[in-house]
């Protein structure tokens, strides 16, 4: 017995001290909180909801007093918060219980019935189970969501995250009295093998081989290769016309069949960059900068296309312009048959 009395005397002391500092803690808390009140007191008086709400709110904390949520709820109030003002006004009622007079109470219901119409409800319905969903950029917690979201008349961005999964936002309009059923399905992932299904641009045509000339028959008289002395200067001025002609709508077709394979590269740059982005087929899914490139990835490989076959459609008609183009006396330029055009 003799050797625990130290024990106990220390054990004794030691509560004794503790006691005391924990109550003045308390009364410190107090009236630090009686000092953040009476500052929003002030601030409201003087207009300055915004600063009111903030030291009633941190009065709260400090000393949790259900007599402050009057003055908060007055203050969010004032401040176009109806959605907030009603929820501090509930918690009012539920904490004060019978302490709440009842000419208070008659009070606070009356400015209650005044706030509803501000106001309307969004009911979201998430999955997969799990999902980590905000409002406005402020989490919920899945109680809230089971029962539902009371927010200001306007609009609101609702948006849902879920490990392995495409995060999903949606901004909706809330009206006076407005319910609104929110879905928001989150895709999974696609895996990093998936590729878009491109397909390539259309091979360019193959050029056409002019068939040789002709060797002249024994009977046929030989070809003199001499300039004549009196051309027909209009039949040969067609010709050449012809066939510059030719050669420019063909070296155009070539242009455009480049473009074509410069296009489907962008394309295919911007598909890679989708993809990055966790972007699919599913356009549903994809947000931001990789619907973007998604989308360019598709137009992009569209106008390759269009570039590829006007291209070939060009070097077709130019090569057919020069082999058409009229000569002299329907031969070659500079070539006399049998010593004359």
């Amino acid at each position: 017995m003799s050797d625990r009395a130290p024990f106990l005397g220390a054990a004794v002391a030691a509560a004794l001290v503790l006691l005391p500092a924990g109550a003045h803690a308390q009364r410190a808390d107090k009236v630090e909180a009686r000092r953040h009140f009476d500052i929003g007191v002030a601030d409201a008086k003087a207009g300055a909801y915004r600063e009111a709400v903030v030291e009633f709110q941190r009065a709260y904390e400090l000393s949790p007093n259900f007599a402050v949520l009057y003055n908060l709820a007055t203050a969010e109030a004032a401040l176009g918060d109806p959605a907030g003002a009603l929820a501090t006004y509930e918690r009012y009622l539920a904490e004060g219980g019978a302490k709440v007079p009842p000419e208070r109470r008659a009070k606070v219901a009356a400015e209650m019935k005044q706030l509803v119409p501000r106001t309307g409800s969004i009911l979201p319905h998430l999955s997969p189970e799990g999902v980590r969903a905000s409002l406005d950029g402020v989490a919920i917690d899945s109680t809230a969501l089971a029962r539902g979201l009371r927010v200001n008349v306007g609009q609101h961005k609702l948006a849902a995250t879920a490990e392995g999964h495409l995060p999903v936002e949606r901004t909706v309009t809330v009206g006076s009295g407005d319910t609104l059923n929110v879905t928001l399905a989150l895709a999974p992932v696609p895996s990093p093998a998936a590729d878009l299904p491109l397909a390539p641009p259309p091979a360019p045509p193959e050029p056409i081989a002019l068939p040789p000339p002709a060797p002249p028959s024994p009977s046929a008289p030989a070809l003199v290769a001499e300039r004549p002395s009196s051309p027909i200067a209009g039949e040969r001025s067609t010709g050449t016309v012809q066939r510059v002609v030719g050669y420019a709508v063909g070296a155009a077709g070539l242009v455009a069949l480049g473009t074509g394979g410069v296009l489907y590269l962008v394309a295919r740059s911007n598909a890679d960059k989708a993809i990055a982005a966790h972007c699919t087929q599913d356009l549903t899914t994809c947000t931001g900068d990789g619907k973007k490139n998604w989308d360019d990835a598709q137009a992009g490989v569209k106008n390759s296309r269009i570039a590829a076959a006007v291209g070939g459609l060009l070097l077709v008609g130019g090569v057919g312009l020069v082999v058409m183009a009229p000569s002299g006396s329907g031969g070659p330029a500079g070539v006399a048959l049998a010593g004359r055009w």
